[in-house]
């Protein structure tokens, strides 16, 4: 994989779990810089994408946003490098009549119980420009991780991104106040 930044860790491990996750059930699982995002895709465009991945994940919705062009599906952003554009999509994968089933079981069990945390999209990055030097081609598609457990739980690439470039960081929490404890072990020179 090409990166467009330069990263002084090659690795993440979870080294305590606190609480296990849909993504990881058992410490000592170890994340190369290549999964620890959708396969494939820069590291620094799918930071940028990951709060409009949430957010269309979740049912958001951008229309009331400044974020234009954009519709209740989708939101096209730049990469921070401004080399690249993105689609960001919520495609839908229930037929409407199960998806209103389920909304309504949802509701239910949210004034019952415990919310349950049950999706039923996926979130598609696509690549709609590039320019010279951007690693990506206009076409190429990425998926936002939902339920792989051989990659990093988005939400904790969210929190482990901005320590990849510095040398003196090893640990990294995860979003979750009980959740997992990482180590980012650091590139041999």
């Amino acid at each position: 994989m090409k990166f467009c930044s330069n990263y002084t860790h090659d690795a993440v491990t979870a080294v305590e779990l606190k609480k296990k996750c849909r993504y990881h059930k058992k410490g000592g699982q170890s994340f190369t810089l290549d999964a620890i995002a959708p396969a494939g895709l820069c590291l620094d465009a799918f930071h940028i994408a990951y709060p409009y991945c949430l957010t269309l994940l979740y049912d958001g919705d951008f229309n009331a946003s400044c974020h234009r062009p954009c519709d209740a599906n989708r939101v096209i952003i730049q990469c921070p490098r401004g080399k690249m554009k993105m689609e960001v999509a919520r495609i839908h994968l229930l037929p409407k009549t199960v998806k209103t089933l389920k909304t309504a079981a949802e509701k239910a069990f949210k004034k019952l119980f415990y919310p349950p945390d049950v999706i039923d999209y996926k979130i598609r990055i696509k690549i709609i420009e590039a320019a010279d030097g951007c690693p990506h081609k206009p076409g190429e598609l990425y998926y936002m991780n939902i339920r792989d457990t051989n990659e990093l739980c988005p939400a904790s690439f969210d929190a482990v991104y901005p320590f990849l470039g510095v040398k003196d960081i090893q640990l990294v929490h995860c979003p979750d106040h009980e959740g997992i404890l990482y180590e980012l072990t650091r590139r041999q020179e």
